[in-house]
C-alpha cells in the first residue's frame, strides 16, 4: 500500500469541501461513528483487522497505528468468539499496561466503552461480557508462556523481544507459536517496527515462501494523515534517505546493515552446507568472540561469535570460518551464561572487548565458570582502519 492509496473514508471525507462534509456524515450516530474501525481504519489497516491468516503481522514504520490495529483485533477476535483464550504479550509488563491496553491507542482507549472488557491488573486478565479473555505476559519471560495455551494471539513489537539463552535461544514468540493452538482456526497478530533481527527475518521469509498461511503488510509512517504536518517535517528531515529513515519510517526491512564491511551477498556467497557437523574439531584455532553489553536492559544485541582458522604457519595462508552466530539481546548474566555455553560447545577460549566494562567482563563470565579463559581486548580504531 502506498500512502497515497491507503486512505480511510476519514481520510477521504476530509477531502471533502466543508459542506459536503456535513452531508455525508448528517445521518450517521455521532456516539457510534467515533468508535467505528470501518470509518477510521485505513484498507490496509482493514486488512490485517480482518484477516483470518493463522499469522497476521504489520510490519510498519512509527506513527502507522500499529498498537491501534492490534486493539482493534483483538477486540474484533473477542467479540467473535466467546469464550475464547487469548495472550497479549508486549516487550515488558509496562509496555503491555500502558500501550496495549490503557495507552491512546490501547483496548481500553479506542473500543466503545458499551464493549469494553473488564481489566483486572491483579490476575494479569482482560474479560469480556461473552466470556473471552486475554491474558497478558512480558516478553522479558518468555519461559511464562510455557504451559496455557490459546485460540489467539497478539503479540506487540516483536522485533524487541529478548531471548532466554537457558531455553535453547527461544524468545516469547517462539514460545506463543507452539502455545496457540486450541480451535479449528488459531490465529497470531504481530505488529512490529522492522528490526533485522532473526525473528522478523524468519517472519518476511516464511511470507514470500507461504501466502497462504502468513499475511504481511507494510505500512509508511507517512500514511498515518493524522499526524501533524509538523511532526512529518521534522522526522522525515531528521531521517529521510537514511537507513534508519527506511527502518523507522517507510517499515523496510534492511537487508544490509549501513557502514557495514560485508553485505549479505558477500556472507551467503561464502557459506559452506559441504562441511561435516564436526568440522570444527578439525580446526586447531577456535574462539567465542564476545562484544559485551553493560546494560541491564540494552536496546542492541551483544555480539557473540565462534570462530575458528585452519592452523597454516603464515597467517595469510590460513582459511578462517564463522562457525555459529550466537548473538542475544539480554543483559551481562544472559550473554555471560551465552559466552560460556559456546566456550564449552566448541572447546574454546573467550576474547572479549573490554572497552566497556573493563575487568568486570571477565568477573561476569568467569562467575559463571572460573574454567573458562577470558582473553581481554581494546579497540583502539574503527573497523574501517
Amino acid at each position: 500500500w502506498s500512502p497515497e492509496d491507503d486512505m480511510s473514508v476519514a481520510d477521504l471525507v476530509s477531502l471533502l469541501p466543508i459542506d459536503q462534509q456535513e452531508e455525508m456524515i448528517a445521518d450517521l450516530d455521532q456516539e457510534s461513528l467515533q468508535w467505528d474501525a470501518s470509518f477510521w481504519c485505513r484498507p490496509s489497516q482493514l486488512q490485517a483487522i480482518n484477516s483470518t491468516h493463522w499469522l497476521t503481522v504489520a510490519l510498519a514504520g512509527r506513527g502507522w497505528g500499529k498498537s491501534y490495529v492490534l486493539s482493534r483485533a483483538i477486540h474484533k477476535y473477542a467479540m467473535e468468539n466467546p469464550g475464547a483464550r487469548m495472550a497479549l504479550i508486549g516487550r515488558t509488563t509496562s509496555d503491555v499496561r500502558d500501550v496495549m491496553i490503557l495507552g491512546d491507542s490501547g483496548i481500553m482507549t479506542v473500543i466503545n466503552p458499551d464493549e469494553r472488557p473488564e481489566y483486572k491488573p491483579a490476575i494479569r486478565r482482560l474479560i469480556w461480557a461473552n466470556g473471552a479473555e486475554a491474558i497478558t505476559f512480558s516478553a522479558e519471560r518468555p519461559d511464562g508462556i510455557r504451559g496455557p495455551q490459546f485460540n489467539a494471539a497478539f503479540c506487540d513489537e516483536v522485533g524487541s523481544y529478548r531471548v532466554n539463552p537457558g531455553s535453547g535461544l527461544v524468545n516469547a514468540f517462539d514460545q506463543i507459536k507452539i502455545a496457540t493452538r486450541l480451535g479449528q482456526n488459531p490465529q497470531i497478530f504481530v505488529a512490529t517496527t522492522p528490526r533485522r533481527v532473526p525473528t522478523i527475518m524468519k517472519i518476511v521469509e516464511q511470507a514470500e515462501k507461504e501466502p497462504d498461511k502468513v499475511m504481511l503488510i507494510r505500512g509508511s509512517t507517512l500514511a498515518n494523515r493524522n499526524l501533524s504536518a509538523s511532526y512529518k517535517e521534522v522526522v522525515t528531515g531528521l531521517y529521510a534517505g537514511t537507513a534508519l529513515g527506511k527502518q523507522e519510517l517507510d517499515g523496510e526491512l534492511l537487508s544490509d546493515v549501513e557502514g557495514a564491511l560485508l553485505n549479505i551477498n558477500v556472507i551467503n556467497g561464502t557459506r559452506r552446507d559441504d562441511l561435516r557437523a564436526d568440522f570444527w574439531k578439525s580446526l586447531p584455532y577456535r574462539v567465542v568472540g564476545v562484544d559485551p553489553s553493560v546494560s541491564a536492559n540494552p536496546n542492541d544485541e551483544c555480539g557473540i561469535v565462534v570462530v575458528g582458522s585452519t592452523g597454516q604457519r603464515k597467517l595469510y595462508q590460513r582459511t578462517g570460518y564463522v562457525l555459529e552466530d550466537a548473538s542475544l539481546l539480554g543483559g551481562p548474566d544472559e550473554w555471560a551464561k551465552q559466552a560460556v555455553k559456546m566456550a564449552r560447545k566448541y572447546r574454546a577460549m573467550i576474547v572479549a572487548e573490554q572497552n566497556q566494562g573493563g575487568e568486570l567482563v571477565r568477573m561476569v563470565i568467569q562467575a559463571i565458570d572460573p574454567k573458562v579463559p577470558v582473553v581481554l581486548v581494546h579497540a583502539r580504531v574503527s573497523k574501517s582502519e
